[in-house]
């Protein structure tokens, strides 16, 4: 006796249905993983821009107290020819904190090369005080006047900035003008500054990316690196153009 079982429809339709359940069980972990992954990779970029932002509002000053230290390599390299090494040190009275770190690593490092004698320190009392911060506010007139009064300096070492080479003031210029050393936002005036040898190196924002130092490396060096570089006549080919 032979036996006939009849399949329905609806149980075909149940079977297709089953088979397309299962394959989208077996899809679903690889998706959540896919999704986990992603969410880890977006949440440290998240909270690695978190701690940059945390670390600025809470004024993380190393990287200027390395500028500082920087501005004092630098100007033991453009005086290694000189006998004498008498320098005058450029900032403002009542500095932010900015800026006093950038005065104080200076001031450390200095400690560190008996050979360099620190002259005078000018502090300027801006008439504008929001003028004056780290890399900006030295004009032309103020700068002649300091190269004047200190001819018999080596080396002028600014914390607020380079004076516009196109001003009248400079043009007028008849005296040299000792070895100038700064840390300056103006990174376009430089290419001119060099050319006419008023300034032999300089502290600017970073440009040239990737930073050498690893993110995760620390120390005054690694800090300085990463938010700024030196320029000497050396670099000023690379320097972006305005």
């Amino acid at each position: 006796m032979t036996f006939r079982t009849s399949v329905t429809p609806t149980q075909l339709r149940s079977d297709g249905d089953f088979n397309m359940n299962q394959n989208q069980t077996d899809a679903a972990p690889k998706n959540t993983a896919r999704l986990l992954g992603a969410g880890m990779l977006a949440l440290l970029a998240i909270a690695a821009l978190a701690y940059q932002w945390v670390q600025h509002q809470r004024g993380d000053v190393r990287p200027h107290l390395g500028a500082g230290e920087m501005l004092v390599e630098q100007t033991v390299q453009v005086l290694q020819s000189k006998e004498k090494k008498r320098i005058v040190l450029v900032t403002v009275q009542s500095p932010g904190p900015e800026l006093k770190a950038q005065e104080d690593g200076f001031l450390k490092k200095l400690k560190q090369y008996p050979e360099l004698q620190l002259k005078e320190i000018i502090r300027i009392d801006p008439e504008d005080a929001r003028k004056y911060s780290p890399g900006t506010g030295l004009s032309a007139r103020r700068f002649a006047r300091i190269v004047e009064n200190n001819l018999k300096a080596e080396a002028i070492v600014s914390l607020v900035g380079t004076p516009d080479p196109k001003d009248p003031a400079m043009l007028q210029l008849t005296n040299k003008v000792p070895r100038f050393v700064a840390v300056t936002r103006d990174r376009d005036e430089l290419p001119a500054l060099f050319a006419k040898k008023w300034i032999r190196a300089a502290v600017v924002p970073r440009y040239d990316f990737p930073a050498p130092a690893a993110d995760d490396a620390r120390g005054l060096r690694a800090a300085f690196d990463r938010y700024f570089q030196v320029v000497t006549t050396n670099e000023v080919a690379s320097l972006p153009k305005p």
